[in-house]
């Protein structure tokens, strides 16, 4: 299986990207494929969307903006604090 990851922000460096890609790429091989008893997917960072193989499915996905982040934190329920009998 392959995950391909390709940079479509504007705001991230394609050397940051394949700075996560390879964090991800170490979580599917640790956590991940050992938990569904799965040979681990190669996650491959491609700068050039061309340079995927042929007949893979790609999926977009995005990395958030600093304010959506926000925005999404601010809708986000806290949990009430408990008062443990310290």
């Amino acid at each position: 299986m392959l995950i391909a990851i390709l940079n479509q922000s504007t705001a991230v460096t394609d050397a940051d990207v394949a700075t996560m890609t390879a964090a991800i790429a170490t979580q599917v091989q640790f956590d991940v494929a050992p938990i569904w008893d799965r040979a681990p997917a190669a996650v491959v960072f491609y700068s050039d969307p061309t340079a995927v193989p042929a007949g893979r499915t790609v999926s977009r996905s995005w990395i958030p903006s600093r304010s959506s982040r926000r925005a999404c934190s601010a809708s986000i329920p806290r949990p009430r604090s408990h008062n443990y009998g310290g």
